[in-house]
């Protein structure tokens, strides 16, 4: 998952003509970089600097605004002692519904609460002109569980008053804490009635109640949805579940009905593993995949079977000769790991990935010499014409120098835009940047 992860990770690239066509380790090159700059142009200041116009009066009020008047209770506490009084047990209980109360931030900015009694949060005021709103509401489900629980002994303990009170014989204490999970979390922020900023999450869970002891998986389902929405943007987690051992999560960034980037994922049959399977202890599974699209032009996808991968990787030799023998070895792993780039929804592999064992070499300080010094395992990216080239040798600044630029440009944009609204200070000994 690593090698999926790192190679993944530089595919925020390409574009192209004809779904069909190949293409050559330098034209890759130069369409990756095309579409980098496309992706990063998408993320340009005039897209979202009037949601920033709008919200920086409220962070600025915000930042200054005495709020002591707000206080919310999501830990609830309770103490028993046994019988024989030898065993003290705090119970903490933690439940963000607690977030409750309305508040209304004055003139001279200070929040005041209101009277009564509310089943969400809510903060008003008024900033340059502007009304604003915020709005939290959680809802709990039935759900809690136990994340954390500690016994010790001790002399002396801790009253509802937080007053130390000693006791003549060590008594055991107990500490455990609950999370009621949250069923519904949603919070919309409003701007002269209009919402440039907005949550929704939910979560469904069923499974153990106490999370403290190694898991059993067969035991949990989990779902969650959740949108994020700033201006234009959207960030969608249309799912993330977990049922049967088996984890999917579908994820998308869009600005307006623009899918700039969306990706898939998934697991199956995780396992908790421990010396006994041979391998280090650890979550696992028998196979996981990865796809990635940036902007409908590049696809990377692959996949890792570890049922078969575990134990090829453990069956490494002790000595291997030289460069060969790793290559040989490294051999017998490529049935079990697949990574391609693919562009424009084509099922044609424009270029894949693979571990090879690579010579190394450095430069004597003294004689100035090339200096042959063994082999390192990376992955290496091959293409279509029979060229090939390491990973990290291939995506360099060098060789996205339009992507590099773009973001460049955006930073300073960014920096210059946050400086003139006071989001952020100048640096004092340069100017703001222009």
């Amino acid at each position: 998952m690593v090698l999926l992860l790192t190679v993944a990770a530089g595919t925020l690239v390409s574009c192209g003509k004809d779904k069909e066509t190949k293409y050559n380790a330098k034209e890759q090159k130069v369409k990756l970089d095309q579409v980098g700059e496309q992706f990063i142009n998408e993320l340009d200041l005039k897209n979202w600097k009037s949601t920033i116009d709008i919200v920086a009066p409220a962070i600025e009020l915000l930042d200054t605004a005495n709020t002591k008047a707000i206080r919310l209770s999501i830990e609830a506490e309770d103490t028993t002692f046994n019988a024989g009084m030898s065993q003290r047990t705090i119970t903490y209980t933690l439940s963000f519904a607690g977030i409750k109360g309305h508040f209304d931030i004055d003139d001279k900015a200070v929040a005041k609460p209101e009277e009564g009694e509310f089943d969400d949060f809510q903060i008003a005021f008024d900033a340059q002109g502007h009304s604003y709103k915020g709005v939290v509401k959680i809802t709990d489900s039935k759900n809690s569980v136990l994340v954390r629980n500690d016994s010790e002994k001790t002399d002396y303990y801790y009253d509802e008053n937080h007053n130390r009170v000693n006791v003549p014989d060590s008594i055991v204490l107990c500490e455990q804490t609950y999370l009621v999970l949250p069923e519904k979390f949603v919070v919309d922020f409003t701007a002269d009635n209009a919402k440039p900023f907005s949550i929704e999450a939910k979560l469904d869970y069923s499974g153990p109640n106490d999370l403290t002891v190694e898991p059993d998986f067969n035991e949990f389902t989990v779902g969650v949805n959740a949108v994020v929405k700033a201006g234009d943007y959207s960030l969608n987690l249309s799912q993330l579940s977990y049922k049967n051992r088996n984890f999917s999560e579908k994820f998308s960034f869009k600005r307006g009905s623009k899918n700039l980037l969306s990706i898939n994922s998934s697991a199956t049959e995780l396992y908790y593993s421990d010396e006994n399977t041979g391998i280090e202890d650890g979550i696992n599974c028998k196979k996981a995949s990865l796809s990635i699209d940036v902007l409908g032009q590049v696809q990377a996808k692959g996949s890792v079977n570890y049922d078969g991968l575990l134990p090829a990787y453990k069956a490494v030799p002790e000595k291997m000769a030289d460069m060969n023998d790793a290559n040989a070895w490294l051999k017998t792993l490529k049935p079990f790991y697949d990574l391609g780039i693919y562009y424009n929804g084509s099922e044609s592999k424009q270029a894949y990935v693979e571990l090879e064992a690579v010579e190394m070499s450095r430069i004597d300080e003294e004689s100035g010499e090339e200096i042959k010094d063994g082999y390192e395992i990376l992955p290496v990216i091959k293409f279509n014409d029979g060229t090939k080239t390491v990973a990290t040798e291939f995506f360099t600044p060098d060789n996205f120098t339009k992507t590099m630029k773009a973001y460049e440009n955006l930073m300073m944009k960014v920096m210059s835009y946050f400086q003139e609204i006071g989001l952020i200070e100048a640096p004092e000994d340069e100017e703001v940047l222009k």
